[in-house]
C-alpha cells in the first residue's frame, strides 16, 4: 500500500513497535450456496363436513439452483382416516375436502431440484349435522329364526321374538347402510309391527354381529349363533303388545347406539354396507317378518352425526 499526498502524521513503524505496526483490516463476503426452500403449511385447524379446509401456505427460495431457478410445490396427506382430495394440490393456497371425519395430517413440499423442505398442518374433521337413517328388512332371508336345534327357518311368516316352542335365536340384516365409518351414534332403535297379541314377561338381549359387511342368512344349522357377536350388549323388556297391526314406540327396541357405534368403529366398515342384529333371550313377542308384512318388516332407526 502507497501513501501520497500533504501534511504530516506520525505513525509507529515496524521497527519502532512491532506490535503497533500498521494493520490492514478488511471486510468481505461470499456468496453461499444452494438453501432449502422455507416452508410454512399454516396453522392448524378444524371444520364440519361438509365444508372444506381452506390451506393457506407459504414458500421462500434463494433461487437456486438455476438453471432450473424455480422452485415446486405440494401437498399430501401424511395420515387421517379416510380419503382428502385437494383443489389443486401443486399451489401453496388451495382446498382439501375429506371423506369422513377424523383428524388428518397433511404435508407442504417445496423441492428446487437439489434440496426440498416440508411443513404439516393438522385438520380436525366434524360432522355435527345431525343425520337420520332408517333401513328396512327388504328380502326374505334377511329376517330369519334359529330353533334350539340350530335349524334356521328364512320364510316364516312372523318372528317370535323369542320363544317358540323353545328359546330362538333371532337375526336381521339390513342392507345398504349409509352411514360413515366412525360416525357419532346418538340414537338407534329396532322398530317392529304386531303380528301377534303377546303378554308375558320377557327380556331379550340385543347384539350385532361382529364383522365389516355382514352376509345374508342361509338356511344352514347354526348360522345365526355363530356368528362372531359385538361385545356392546342391549337389554329389552318390552311392555305386552296388546293389538294386532300397531307399530309404535311400544314395539321400539331400547336404544342400541352402541351395538351400531361399535360396527361403524370397524377398520373395514364403510358407507353402504350391511349389518347384522341378534336378538337372544327368554318370553316372547311376536312381530311381522318381511314375508308376512313387506312394509312392516323390522326397521332400523338411526340417528348420527
Amino acid at each position: 500500500v502507497i501513501f501520497t499526498g500533504t501534511g504530516k502524521r506520525v505513525a509507529e513503524a515496524y521497527d519502532g513497535n512491532q506490535a503497533e505496526a500498521p494493520l490492514l483490516h478488511i471486510e468481505y463476503s461470499v456468496a453461499q450456496g444452494n438453501q432449502s426452500p422455507t416452508v410454512n403449511a399454516g396453522a392448524d385447524q378444524s371444520i364440519t363436513l361438509p365444508d372444506n379446509a381452506i390451506l393457506n401456505g407459504t414458500v421462500t427460495d434463494d433461487g437456486l439452483p438455476n438453471p432450473p431457478g424455480v422452485v415446486t410445490t405440494t401437498w399430501s396427506v401424511v395420515s387421517g382416516p379416510g380419503t382428502v382430495t385437494f383443489g389443486n394440490a401443486n399451489v401453496v393456497d388451495t382446498t382439501a375436502s375429506f371423506s369422513e371425519t377424523g383428524t388428518y395430517v397433511l404435508s407442504l413440499t417445496a423441492d428446487d431440484s437439489a434440496l426440498n423442505m416440508s411443513d404439516e398442518i393438522t385438520v380436525v374433521v366434524n360432522n355435527d349435522a345431525t343425520t337420520v337413517r332408517e333401513i328396512r328388512v327388504t328380502a326374505g332371508s334377511d329376517d330369519a329364526e334359529e330353533r334350539s336345534s340350530g335349524s334356521v327357518i328364512l320364510s316364516s311368516t312372523d318372528l317370535d321374538l323369542v320363544f317358540d316352542k323353545n328359546n330362538q335365536t333371532i337375526g336381521m340384516r339390513f342392507n345398504g347402510v349409509d352411514i360413515p365409518k366412525n360416525a357419532t351414534i346418538i340414537n338407534a332403535y329396532i322398530q317392529f309391527k304386531v303380528d301377534e297379541i303377546t303378554s308375558e314377561a320377557t327380556s331379550l338381549t340385543i347384539q350385532g354381529e361382529d364383522v365389516d359387511n355382514a352376509v345374508t342368512f342361509a338356511a344352514v344349522s347354526m348360522n345365526i349363533s355363530s356368528r362372531p357377536r359385538t361385545t356392546a350388549a342391549v337389554s329389552w323388556s318390552p311392555v305386552p303388545w296388546t293389538t294386532v297391526g300397531v307399530s309404535g314406540s311400544d314395539q321400539q327396541t331400547s336404544d342400541i347406539s352402541s351395538v351400531i357405534q361399535e360396527i361403524v368403529n370397524r377398520s373395514g366398515w364403510s358407507n353402504g354396507n350391511s349389518l347384522v342384529v341378534i336378538i337372544t333371550g327368554t318370553g316372547r313377542r311376536t312381530a311381522e317378518s318381511y314375508e308376512g308384512s313387506q312394509s312392516g318388516a323390522p326397521l332400523l332407526h338411526v340417528v348420527y352425526h
